[in-house]
């Protein structure tokens, strides 16, 4: 056998026996003839909490523990930069790895939050180590073309990685987990269509069928899977478009399948139809007369999804959610620059204006006195803009290199012409650097 050809024993004094329905004599029996200590359900198996049960907070800690065994004490000696790829590469992908599985409480992932926080914002002070944040943590937690800097949101990924579950389920995938659930719970009905059943695992994964449902457009091949009503597998739900019919239907979340096979008015609507829903009627019967249904049983209804495509992906699904959110083209021209990480984070907060200048220790309510001028000439309010670009220092440091800013201009404003007029390359390098060394 295995354990023969390459040399290896379990070794029982190592091994743990949980019982499942076992009396304590069967449990004692056992574990005397393998010569191991019995355990008792939850345990830790790969780092996560093993039970019959939904893990507590409590059940969770030890995981929000070793994350927090993971922050180095010398965080308050590394640089933004170091810190930010300490939190991306070690820090955040531990946590990926159970949120794969589970769906975590609400505590437990404001805790990590407070953990990476920590670990990005952490200063070495007189008074000690202190964690105070320049930029709100929503907007760090955006990808950077959308203007943050790339930190995983939770609850987004969460979401993310617990909706391929559904995909798997909704497209019938041959896995066993998929066939067990749907010839135990759905032989007749469907998720979306029914009260939650299951175990505390599928409940959790069910909460998020509305946003599956928002996400995705199912194409229809036998219609035993798809709401008639309230599924997107038209241009729009049904129940949306066509919403004086909807009101006399006999069922408001019969299949597709069932519907087109029904005979007569009677028997899917509240007779008689008022003039509305008879128009309404009509048009649905225009719609549905080139759709032939395949009794094949196996052919599946397809779901595709918003971004153009019918497989689903974490990745695909987090950018998809931040669709809306535009950030300044700077942003990009800082990402795709050749400076170190230390410098491409400084360029952030300066183009965030999140740098700490008199003017923003104020506005964050720090002891910095009345006077807020800049410390060079002493003739305007210390703030980005004047640091950076319209100080007579920096303006003079600009003109060494070839760039002239305009005075009283902002930064974003002054970036997008100076690199037209830049007309070389490594424009936002010398920016970048420039505006460190100043």
């Amino acid at each position: 056998d295995f354990a023969t050809s390459i040399g290896l024993k379990i070794n029982f004094h190592k091994s743990t026996l949980i019982p499942m329905n076992c009396d304590d004599a069967l449990t004692n029996e056992l574990a005397d003839i393998f010569e191991c200590k019995v355990g008792t359900m939850p345990f830790t198996y790969l780092g996560l909490p093993l039970g019959t049960g939904k893990p507590s907070v409590q059940d969770l800690m030890p995981m929000v523990c070793s994350v927090e065994r993971r922050l180095s004490s010398t965080l308050s000696m590394m640089s933004y930069g170091a810190k930010l790829s300490l939190l991306n590469t070690v820090i955040t992908s531990l946590i990926i790895f159970a949120l794969c599985t589970l769906k975590f409480p609400p505590k437990i992932l404001e805790l990590l939050d407070k953990l990476r926080q920590k670990c990005l914002w952490t200063k070495k002070m007189e008074q000690g180590e202190k964690s105070n944040s320049l930029v709100a943590w929503d907007r760090i937690c955006r990808p950077k073309e959308s203007g943050g800097l790339g930190i995983i949101n939770l609850k987004i990924q969460s979401d993310a990685l617990l909706l391929k579950y559904l995909h798997k389920f909704y497209n019938q995938h041959d896995l066993p987990w998929v066939d067990l659930i749907w010839s135990t719970y759905y032989t007749d009905k469907i998720p979306h269509a029914s009260d939650p059943c299951g175990s505390f695992w599928w409940r959790d994964v069910l909460k998020l069928t509305p946003i599956y449902r928002g996400i995705s457009k199912v194409e229809v091949n036998c219609g035993d899977k798809v709401l008639m009503w309230k599924d997107l597998w038209l241009d729009q739900p049904l129940a949306d478009s066509h919403p004086r019919a909807f009101s006399f239907a006999n069922n408001e979340d019969v299949l597709v399948q069932n519907f087109l096979r029904i005979s007569s008015s009677d028997e899917a609507f509240h007779l008689p139809l008022s003039i509305e829903a008879h128009a309404e009627v009509r048009d649905i019967q225009r719609l549905v007369a080139n759709i032939v249904l395949n009794d094949d049983p196996t052919t599946r209804d397809f779901w595709s999804y918003s971004w153009g495509s019918t497989e689903y992906t974490a990745r695909r699904f987090y950018k998809f959610c931040f669709r809306d959110v535009k950030a300044h083209k700077t942003y990009h021209w800082l990402w795709k620059s050749k400076v170190t990480i230390k410098i491409k984070v400084f360029g952030w907060l300066l183009l965030s204006d999140r740098l700490n200048t008199r003017e923003m220790l104020k506005r964050r309510h720090y002891n910095v006195g009345d006077d807020l001028t800049c410390l060079l000439c002493g003739q305007t309010e210390e703030d980005v803009d004047h640091m950076i670009l319209n100080c007579p220092f920096s303006r003079y440091c600009w003109s060494k290199l070839g760039m002239n800013p305009e005075h009283h201009t902002t930064r974003l404003t002054w970036l997008e012409t100076a690199k037209r007029n830049w007309r070389k390359p490594m424009f936002m390098e010398a920016f970048l650097l420039a505006s460190w060394s100043i």
